[in-house]
């Protein structure tokens, strides 16, 4: 497609000369190849590949690198407002952009970190939608109509203790510690993790199930939760299959995902109470203000009896 003209963004050399030119798809394929080997989150990964590779798709991978200016980004901003995305999904394209052309100032590419100009779109503050305590309790209590019921019932209530649905997949049978859990976060970091009974009381039904059919199979894992059809430690989206089957058959509203049982914990913890600076570690939230846009805000209720109980006049 014709884009903007170049407005000179490339780096010159002391004598004046323009570097080696490059095309947007080779710049790209360099910045993967930067960004991959920082990241743990498969999930992560998928995200900026999936939006990277639409502006690389928007642009042209042939087209060169100028071709990516302040003014081709702000066309592109123009265009997913005219496809209908929703202000959190362009929020999420456009930090992928900036962040790739941040990268590429810094590794000389550009001579200006000319996204910085380019604006998010703001995400209107809603409550966020989450199954109540009631829904919660009516799926776990439940038992699971899967194939593997000990072990799906065990995901859900792992989920419900705020993990992250790729943390979930991740854990090794000695992450496991009595009352506590080793969670492999974002960005490789690590934190202590809370089981509630509900938790306790499903992992001390689904390890011996998982020993014996491990044993059939001749089989040694690591992984705490594997697939019945290859033994393989099981997948993300595994994972989201068994909770949406779960949640459909207790009657859950449709929107009912592996993040929103996290979302619910996080909610619930807020409104029975708990202190956000709490949450915020338990999520594993570097800034407080992440935690807000994750659960919203507590409810109503909640602020009118934190409002009576603390202050008096």
């Amino acid at each position: 497609m014709n884009l903007i003209t170049p407005v000179g963004t490339i780096k010159q050399s002391p004598n004046e000369q323009a570097v080696k030119p490059i095309t947007v798809g080779e710049m790209v394929q360099k910045y993967f190849r930067w960004k991959d080997a920082g990241v743990n989150s498969e999930h992560t990964k998928r995200a900026y590949h999936y939006e990277i590779g639409r502006l690389m798709q928007y642009l042209g991978k042939d087209a060169h690198v100028e071709c990516l200016n302040r003014f081709s980004l702000h066309a592109f901003a123009q265009q997913l407002h005219e496809a209908g995305l929703a202000p959190r999904s362009r929020r999420h394209a456009l930090s992928y952009a900036r962040d790739l052309v941040r990268w590429a100032n810094e590794v000389g590419i550009y001579a200006e970190n000319f996204a910085q100009a380019t604006r998010l779109p703001r995400i209107p503050k809603t409550m966020p939608e989450v199954p109540t305590t009631t829904q919660m309790d009516a799926m776990l209590d439940a038992a699971a109509a899967t194939g593997w019921p000990l072990r799906d019932r065990c995901i859900a209530e792992l989920l419900y203790c705020n993990l992250r649905v790729y943390e979930v997949a991740a854990i090794n049978l000695e992450d496991v510690n009595g009352d506590d859990l080793l969670v492999h976060g974002k960005g490789k970091r690590e934190r202590k993790g809370f089981l509630t009974p509900s938790a306790k009381t499903a992992l001390s039904l689904y390890l011996p199930d998982r020993e014996r059919f491990l044993r059939r199979r001749g089989i040694e894992s690591d992984a705490l939760f594997v697939n019945r059809r290859d033994c393989r430690r099981i997948t993300v989206k595994s994972v989201h299959r068994i909770v949406k089957g779960m949640a459909y058959s207790a009657g859950l509203p449709q929107y009912v995902s592996p993040v929103k049982l996290r979302a619910a914990c996080a909610t619930h913890l807020l409104n029975n109470g708990a202190p956000l600076s709490t949450v915020s570690q338990l999520l594993g939230h570097e800034r407080i203000a992440t935690t807000m846009h994750y659960v919203g805000a507590v409810s109503p209720r909640r602020m009118r009896e934190s409002y009576d109980q603390t202050f008096k006049r």
